[in-house]
């Protein structure tokens, strides 16, 4: 399967008063996209935490099949991976912070396993204190509609022939930036993808 990619972005309800909502084509291999890397780099890089269960596929949807039962998910159970490289790639990494959460327990393990180290062979056991995240990005995926419009062409004699077919689906993704000192949601958006293949 070929995924066809574009990448313009705009309000899709222009002239209505809705702000925050965002409507895109393009596809799954569109993570490092021009707009990303062309954000101008930030003066003084926010740090940004995403917790693994912050940012999660909220469909429970599976892949859709006219056969037979699939049981796999249609949505990925790591999406907070996806948005932490585009974070990262975000100004080719000149604008964010990325804290790790998403593997602290092993962090923290690890660290840990340093300082009993370093003190066991009486070596000064300092370890750089960890990032601290003013910032944490939590949201999901809200909807999946497969199949939204799709159609095909094609000609076919006794068993010969060329077909072509398309089809497009849909992903409702919401985001949200919250202040950890104050608790208070900063930024709200929803985006609407639009996947085509």
């Amino acid at each position: 399967m070929t995924l066809l990619s574009s990448c313009a972005s705009r309000n899709i309800l222009e002239g209505s008063g809705i702000p925050n909502i965002i409507i895109k084509s393009s596809s799954i291999l569109d993570l490092q996209s021009e707009e990303l890397k062309n954000v101008r780099p930030a003066k003084r890089k926010p740090v940004i935490a995403i917790y693994p269960n912050s940012f999660r596929d909220h469909t429970g949807q599976r892949k859709s099949n006219g056969q037979f039962a699939l049981f796999s998910t249609a949505i990925t159970q790591a999406p907070e991976a996806f948005l932490i490289r585009a974070l990262k790639h975000a100004a080719d990494g000149k604008f964010f912070q990325v804290a790790e959460r998403v593997g602290l327990d092993s962090l923290t393990k690890e660290r840990q396993l340093i300082r009993s180290t370093r003190d066991s062979f009486e070596e000064d056991s300092t370890v750089k204190p960890l990032l601290l995240a003013g910032l944490l990005l939590q949201g999901g995926v809200l909807s999946y509609d497969s199949n939204i419009k799709s159609g095909g062409l094609g000609a076919r004699a006794l068993g010969l022939g060329s077909s072509k077919e398309y089809r497009e689906d849909l992903i409702t993704i919401s985001l949200r930036l919250v202040s950890v000192s104050t608790g208070e949601v900063l930024i709200e958006v929803l985006i609407l993808e639009v996947f085509k293949s």
